[in-house]
């Protein structure tokens, strides 16, 4: 009894020994493990950072999200410095970004990390419009959109795009995953009867006419009804 309970003792030891020796994705500093579509880590941010340098990264904001801006940017930068183009972030291509990085400037300043995930809201474009619509399955009004995308921010709003004008605080220079509203009535009272995200250089994204689809704020028909923004993240 007391060589089994030895034995056992010594291969917990031994366990522990092995798991203590292998350093944490948390704990790796970037370069020390692969980056990929779908990775959620402080390392994304650092990565895109260093996108941004070489020119490559667009996204007016960081985020610690590796989604299609990120996989777009890594896959930008292997074809034009001649690397196996993936869309990983492998230690090669982590090595050469933040070596070229290091010899540049930023482009332009770029706003602080976002908690903000553009690309699931992207993700439900062409999700046809609904009135009453809540869920990809079934279709989408434009508050049901909004209201979906947050959710998945972590953030609840109520069910009206009217209601949805009541919270958060306003933004004077909206930005990504700010609500942007507008007046679609045609009773002259100006009331809220829209809501939308903002992208990013004046680009918004809703569900309006038959489907999820992005607008330019700029446009003819959007402009004259915009009644204004909401921070909420």
């Amino acid at each position: 009894m007391k060589r089994v309970y030895t034995k056992t003792i010594g291969a917990l030891t031994l366990a522990a020994a092995i798991l203590i020796g292998q350093p944490s994705f948390a704990e790796a500093k970037l370069g020390d493990k692969s980056l990929s579509y779908g990775v959620k880590h402080k390392d994304v941010t650092d990565l895109q950072k260093a996108l941004k340098k070489t020119g490559h990264f667009t996204y007016p904001t960081y985020t610690n999200y590796y989604g299609t801006y990120t996989k777009t940017a890594v896959s930008g930068f292997q074809k034009q410095n001649k690397l196996k183009v993936t869309g990983v972030a492998d230690t090669k291509t982590i090595q050469a970004i933040t070596k070229k990085a290091a010899t540049l400037k930023s482009l332009k300043p770029v706003a602080a990390a976002s908690s903000f995930d553009p690309d699931f809201a992207l993700s439900l474009q062409g999700v046809r419009y609904r009135m009453g619509g809540t869920s990809p399955s079934t279709g989408f009004d434009c508050s049901g959109y909004v209201r979906y995308v947050m959710n998945e921010q972590g953030v609840s709003l109520p069910r009206t795009s009217r209601e949805m004008f009541q919270r958060g605080t306003p933004a004077m220079t909206p930005q990504p995953g700010d609500l942007v509203f507008y007046d679609t009535n045609s009773n002259g009272k100006r009331d809220v009867s829209h809501v939308s995200i903002y992208l990013g250089n004046s680009r918004i994204i809703h569900a309006a006419g038959s489907q999820v689809k992005i607008d330019s704020m700029g446009n003819s028909y959007w402009n004259p009804r915009y009644m204004g923004a909401k921070k909420v993240l």
